[in-house]
């Protein structure tokens, strides 16, 4: 490791806690990255236009941008994971727990002040809400422009399904689209691409797996048309704890999964973050994780992933209760045995995080 990189290392540390600086990785795969998180304490989106700045700096800087508008009232209740980028469009969406969406055009372009010409807010069905429900992660697919988006309810779970999400008109109420498994529970994750949606619940139908009939956590792949039952995995080997976040890395077909292990009363020595390949599903039920990340006692609280897709970037947000907090948890190229760095994001008052997206396409 270079001096002067050990020497910002020993200056960060009253800050956060820090894994090393990667010099083994090439800077094609993590330059160009835009990190953008929304504020629930004031309202404000904040956008670090350089992660890999914000990663090796000695200590935390000031946000590049600070982006507010009227309208990000309506998300102040974010849902956990409800931020999510087109990176084709250039268009970010912000999906509250209650059922908004508030969707943000030439994100990019965008400085102090948001135009207002480019806010649209529209509304998921109320009329057609599963009991007692509350909306979590959303996931834009960039190729077909569909906006994905969990809804977690009294014995059900559920992914809405809004086409032509970048074109939908101010004050429309979405009707249910909706794409389920039957007897599916507990589900608050989804991500997607490429017309591939990759799904999570922390329970469901048993499936058979040599003689044993297994219930439990179970990851699924499949399509807006439905998931069929091979393609999941479920069983001890793979790890799957209840209240998984997904992130998808797009450049290397790797499925990322994030616990919550403290809620879950899960296994001690589990490990925080699983890693599949995407081809592994319809091979077998009870896979075994690629590779794991995180360290399984102090990162039990992990709520929601992100991944800069075509970047080498992952993201985490962790919090103990369901209000949120300023931490972001970094790994640069996550592979196995790879280090992270959490940092404390300072602001008057205190900064509350339960969403955030990466722009691998930033400029």
């Amino acid at each position: 490791m270079k001096p002067s990189r050990f020497l910002n290392i020993l200056l960060g540390l009253p800050l956060c806690f820090i894994g090393c600086i990667r010099d083994d990785v090439s800077s094609g795969q993590t330059l160009q990255t835009a990190l953008y998180l929304f504020d629930s304490a004031s309202n404000q989106i904040l956008t670090y236009s350089d992660l890999s700045s914000l990663y090796g700096a000695p200590s935390v800087p000031i946000p590049s941008k600070v982006l507010t508008n009227v309208n990000l009232s309506q998300v102040t209740n974010l849902a956990w994971g409800g931020m999510t980028l087109d990176t084709q469009t250039d268009q970010l969406f912000l999906l509250s727990e209650s059922g908004t969406v508030v969707r943000i055009n030439r994100i990019r372009e965008q400085t102090g002040s948001i135009n207002s010409t480019d806010v649209t807010s529209f509304t998921l069905d109320p009329s057609q809400r599963a009991q007692n429900s509350k909306f979590s992660q959303a996931s834009i697919d960039s190729v077909t422009h569909t906006l994905y988006v969990t809804e977690n309810g009294d014995n059900l779970c559920r992914i809405w399904i809004i086409t032509n999400a970048g074109s939908r008109l101010q004050n429309e109420t979405i009707p249910l689209n909706v794409l389920q498994v039957t007897n599916d529970t507990g589900g608050r994750s989804v991500a997607a691409d490429n017309g591939t949606v990759f799904t999570y619940a922390d329970n469901g139908s048993s499936v058979l797996i040599g003689t044993d009939t297994v219930i439990g956590p179970r990851i699924r792949k499949g399509a807006p048309s439905g998931f069929q039952n091979a393609n999941q995995i479920i069983g001890s080997a793979t790890q799957l704890g209840t209240y998984g976040s997904l992130a998808l890395d797009t450049a290397n077909n790797v499925l990322f999964v994030g616990l919550h292990l403290q809620d879950g009363n899960q296994i001690s020595t589990r490990p925080p973050v699983l890693a599949f390949d995407t081809g592994a599903f319809g091979l077998g039920f009870n896979q075994v994780p690629k590779f794991t990340l995180g360290d399984a006692t102090s990162q039990r609280q992990i709520r929601v992933l992100a991944h800069g897709g075509n970047k080498a970037w992952l993201l985490a947000l962790s919090s103990a209760s369901s209000l949120g907090n300023n931490a972001v948890t970094i790994w640069m190229a996550p592979q196995s045995g790879s280090t992270f760095k959490t940092l404390l994001i300072p602001g008057t008052p205190s900064r509350i995080f339960k969403g955030l997206a990466l722009d691998g396409n930033a400029n």
